[in-house]
């Protein structure tokens, strides 16, 4: 297949959110900041491990980048804790501050040598609380740059991946997406780029794709480690339509810098290139929507019967269930429960049943309250994903991208359930598969 390539120039961006704090526990650091408060900054190694009784640690200082330190062992303060994998790397880069005090760690990720890896940021010096620094990846050779001319340069390249049916792996679609930005990490930027009304966001210029002039000229990107470094693409227009992509950081092109990326689609979720064309040629497109055909088997407590899960219609709601009463159920809540990981993707100002006490991993539940007070659970079983499929695709979207992903790997089994507020009953098992994907066209 020939190579389609979207290439995406990036001139300015904003560092989004870096002055404030994701989460009450979590405190955010500019990355010029990190690089100013810093007296110190050098790649080095463990000399020893750390003596948390004694906030003490020996690093061995292999080479400088900052400051006037020599090559050699020191011991610095580490009032906090170190906080680090159990499996520490030969060499990271340590940025020391004003005391001898550790404050910030770039750790290599991809356990590659620290010239070929990327680096997560962050700080090691709180006991309780996260400490973040935005961007939260760099390289070494990103750092070197800035160093000497305050620019944090991005390029990055990677093929569209989309998922396989029957079958676990992602292929890749020929789509490569490529481009070049420069993060505003210097605030001497921000200050010029608002002297003369520059946006604070990137500024982009589209090529090779036509398709996606429908959309502002100019996405949003954000460069974080979410379950291992990743770049995320998201663009978008006036009336409400969006495409975002993930890309996962899986390597270093030494000799050009770039950063080499898988991405997949976030939203909408769609499964496949073809829906993909769909999507961007509708000029007009409103929601996307998804219709789910649920058949049930007769059981000892219900005869057989055909029911239609909805969702996406409604932005406000999760979904709607057809053909249980003489009108659709809404549902009020879903979770995910992902391994030992529970997603909460939905919720009501009802009061709803604990219905995930005990539950079986990898299964997704909707809640919908009946009209006779009690609350029908459908309850499907998506099993494992296949190895390393999970974290590939985590963090992207809702409940229906778990349950169409599932249902695309040959997951399409589950259960109804009634809770009547005091017990949950198993009605009846019950098949699944998607009926349809749409794009409504906005009036």
């Amino acid at each position: 297949m020939t190579t389609r390539c979207l290439r995406i120039l990036f001139l300015m961006l904003p560092l989004a959110n870096s002055t404030q704090t994701a989460r009450a526990d979590t405190e955010w650091t500019r990355f010029d900041e990190v690089v100013a408060q810093s007296e110190t900054i050098a790649i080095a190694a463990l000399a020893k491990p750390v003596d948390f009784s004694k906030s003490k640690a020996q690093l061995a200082i292999r080479q400088v980048l900052k400051g006037t330190l020599k090559p050699g062992k020191y011991e610095v303060f580490n009032p906090g804790r170190f906080g680090g994998p159990a499996s520490v790397p030969r060499e990271f880069v340590v940025f020391i501050v004003h005391g001898n005090v550790w404050q910030f760690v770039g750790w290599p990720v991809l356990r590659k040598p620290i010239d070929s890896d990327v680096l997560e940021l962050w700080g090691v010096n709180h006991e309780d609380a996260a400490h973040c620094v935005s961007p939260q990846v760099v390289t070494l050779a990103q750092l070197k740059t800035y160093l000497k001319n305050k620019t944090l340069r991005y390029a990055f390249r990677g093929d569209l991946y989309f998922p396989q049916s029957g079958k676990p792996g992602w292929q890749s679609s020929g789509l490569e997406l490529s481009g070049t930005y420069v993060s505003m990490a210097d605030a001497s930027l921000k200050t010029f780029a608002a002297a003369f009304g520059l946006p604070l966001k990137s500024l982009a210029r589209v090529k090779g794709f036509p398709a996606l002039a429908v959309f502002a000229a100019q996405p949003e990107v954000h460069v974080d480690n979410w379950d291992g470094p990743c770049l995320k693409i998201e663009y978008s227009n006036d009336d409400g339509r969006a495409l975002k992509f993930r890309g996962n950081v899986v390597g270093l092109d030494r000799n050009s810098g770039e950063y080499l990326v898988k991405f997949v689609i976030c939203q909408p979720t769609l499964l496949t290139q073809d829906d993909l064309k769909r999507y961007l040629g509708n000029s007009r497109p409103g929601p996307c929507s998804y219709t789910f055909h649920l058949k049930c088997a007769q059981s000892e407590r219900t005869k057989a019967r055909e029911l239609t899960l909805v969702m996406g219609k409604n932005q406000w709601t999760i979904g709607q269930i057809y053909g249980w009463a003489n009108r659709p159920l809404q549902i009020a809540q879903a979770t995910f429960d992902g391994g030992k990981l529970l997603l909460p993707t939905g919720s009501s100002m009802s009061p709803l049943p604990k219905v995930f006490q005990n539950g079986r991993n990898w299964v997704l539940r909707m809640v919908a309250p009946t009209h006779g007070g009690e609350f029908l659970i459908l309850a499907f079983d998506l099993g494992e994903p296949p190895h390393g499929e999970f974290p590939f695709r985590r963090g992207c979207g809702d409940c229906e991208e778990e349950l169409l992903y599932g249902l695309l790997w040959g997951h399409t089994r589950g259960t109804v359930q009634i809770q009547d507020g005091k017990t949950l009953k198993t009605i009846a098992p019950f098949s699944v598969t998607v009926d349809r994907v749409e794009f409504d066209s906005k009036p």
